[in-house]
């Protein structure tokens, strides 16, 4: 009976230690009212919460999609800023992509792992009746009843120091009548310290992986405004686009025009008789084909429409957004830049984001170096510990002067846990260690490949980092190449449309005079309609080509005023 009262008094000291700690933290955060809450405690508990609950996550949501200060007589009127900032708002891609830093700055959370501090409890009860196998053991047979505690605090430091606190103690409770406490209460404290002296010595070694994600968090907001500079500049071709298809129509529309007006001529000739039928015909067939490029020019309109609207919204189907974009921005034409090559090379390697990305990769193969070389010396570790004993208990007094065997109970003195506990921390009982512990890896393969990989990955960081330092000059080179190619096609775009007007007037008034047929009016219509198709093409790419231009510099975002960090955090929730 006394044995099953102490296992339930073990047991419920037990859970009560346990709900004593995951107990909510006040009668508000248990109950709303009245009404208990249907959740469990221990997640309702803020020391269990963290590990029972989600955490707590900013994520990343679908772009607002408000487009009312555009809307204007059932259309939507934007400048090309003004494409550009719907695309940061809006679109899908820059959406995904801003998920790329967050899952970065929780790689950075999690490399603190090595260096949480650990606490644990242990609880352990056992009970064994045994038969005696000689006098010694203090009766026929032996029930011996033990329960054990021990709490822990663990922590390693980046300095490669590890240290240990435990706390110990035991209740043992014997028939043996050799037994003098009765029950015996035995605690126990220990603090252990460990230094590594070669390997893993110091913040460098073990601070590493923490460093590679802050700087694998710096890469990928780089790669985030490398992907913004990427979207940007196709918002800013397809709204050119979008204008280029526009004119298209008002230089078709003319050419229609001046169809028309052709065949009207024609006709009225044809009724006086000064024309023959096949004028009338030809010019006809004139306007139908004029008709037919007129189709294709507004089918290649909506088309423009649905790329920019996809770009500058998150709709799934860009047709979503019904109203028309109507481009408000003039296709100014600006001069090549003046600087010399060498000083546009230097500003463009100081700005892309792609340099920047891979300094920081020559540094994260540094530190790996750095780590494979402390990973090459032996292990040689000073250790070092303290501890302290406590004994209490009830001790039982017996008289063995007629013999050892059931020597009768004549006394007990009176004892406990309290007993131990001053015994304990009275520092009378205590014990101490020091040593060094040396481990050399007589080969090393392992350590001595990683060295290798190391290094070679360090040099080939450096090797791309040039690498993309030539990529650069040349995707320079090429911008500017282009700029200046577009800007000479432009000029002479002009002449023509020019010298392409005066002839056609000059045709127009042979016409009319009666000395020039139809069909040289026709082609002269169809040189002036090429001519100012070629030349709007011509100006749109030289505004497409400043854009590659900027982009080459990595200066895009400059353009328009835009701050990384609130680019990354648009959307975020």
């Amino acid at each position: 009976m006394l044995e099953n009262r102490q296992i339930r008094f073990h047991i419920v000291s037990a859970f009560a230690l346990f709900f004593t700690i995951a107990a909510p933290s006040s009668a508000q955060e248990q109950f709303r009212g009245d009404a208990p809450r249907p959740s469990s405690f221990l997640i309702d508990n803020l020391f269990f919460r963290k590990y029972f609950v989600d955490v707590g996550v900013r994520t990343v949501g679908s772009g607002p999609n408000d487009f009312s200060r555009f809307r204007e007589r059932g259309k939507l009127y934007l400048s090309e800023e003004d494409a550009v900032r719907l695309a940061l708002a809006n679109n899908f891609q820059l959406n995904v992509e801003r998920h790329g830093p967050l899952l970065a700055w929780w790689a950075v959370q999690r490399e603190h792992w090595p260096f949480d501090p650990q606490l644990g409890f242990n609880f352990f009860w056992d009970r064994q009746k045994v038969p005696a196998t000689s006098a010694l053991a203090g009766g026929d047979s032996v029930t011996s009843i033990s329960t054990n505690y021990s709490y822990f605090y663990s922590q390693a430091f980046p300095t490669g120091t590890e240290l240990r606190l435990d706390f110990l103690g035991r209740r043992f409770q014997t028939s043996s009548f050799f037994a003098t406490l009765v029950p015996a209460i035995n605690t126990d404290f220990s603090f252990a310290f460990r230094q590594r002296l070669f390997e893993g010595f110091g913040r460098s070694g073990n601070l590493y992986r923490l460093r590679i994600a802050r700087n694998n968090l710096e890469i990928s907001r780089h790669e985030f405004e490398r992907q913004l500079i990427e979207v940007i500049s196709e918002v800013r071709n397809r709204y050119w686009d979008l204008v280029l298809a526009r004119g298209e129509i008002e230089v078709k529309k003319r050419s229609l025009e001046l169809a028309q007006r052709t065949l009207e001529e024609n006709q009225i000739k044809l009724e006086v008789g000064v024309a023959p039928p096949l004028e009338v015909t030809r010019s006809e067939a004139e306007l139908a084909a004029r008709r037919e490029e007129l189709i294709s020019a507004e089918y290649s309109y909506a088309l423009a429409q649905d790329q920019l609207k996809r770009l500058i919204s998150s709709y799934r189907d860009p047709r979503e957004l019904s109203e028309e974009v109507e481009a408000t921005s003039r296709p100014s034409v600006e001069p090549a830049p003046q600087e010399d090559f060498a000083l546009l090379l230097k500003r463009a390697l100081d700005q892309r984001p792609e340099m920047r990305q891979a300094t920081l990769e020559i540094e994260n193969r540094r530190r790996e170096l750095e780590f494979s070389r402390s990973k090459l010396k032996p292990t040689l570790d000073l250790f070092a510990s303290y501890s302290q004993h406590g004994l209490g208990g009830l001790r039982v007094l017996r008289d063995f002067s007629r013999g050892f065997a059931n020597a009768p109970i004549i006394g007990f003195i009176p004892g406990g846990l309290g007993d131990s506990l001053d015994q304990l921390f009275s520092g009378d009982f205590f014990g101490y260690a020091l040593g060094l512990e040396l481990r050399i890896p007589l080969s090393n393969h392992e350590a001595r490949a990683e060295n290798a990989q190391a290094l070679l990955a360090y040099r080939r960081a450096e090797m791309g980092r040039r690498a993309l330092e030539q990529t650069i000059a040349l995707e320079l080179r090429a911008a500017l190449t282009r700029l200046e190619m577009n800007l000479a096609r432009l000029e002479a775009a002009e002449a023509n449309v020019r010298l392409a007007r005066e002839t056609l007037d000059g045709e127009q008034a042979r016409f009319e005079a009666g000395v020039s047929t139809t069909r040289q009016l026709i082609e002269a219509q169809r040189d002036l309609a090429a001519a100012e198709s070629l030349e709007l093409r011509a100006r749109i790419d030289c505004i497409k080509s400043r854009v590659e231009l900027e982009k080459a510099l990595g200066v895009t975002l400059d353009e328009y005023n835009i701050e990384i960090s609130d680019a990354i955090n648009t959307n975020l929730r």
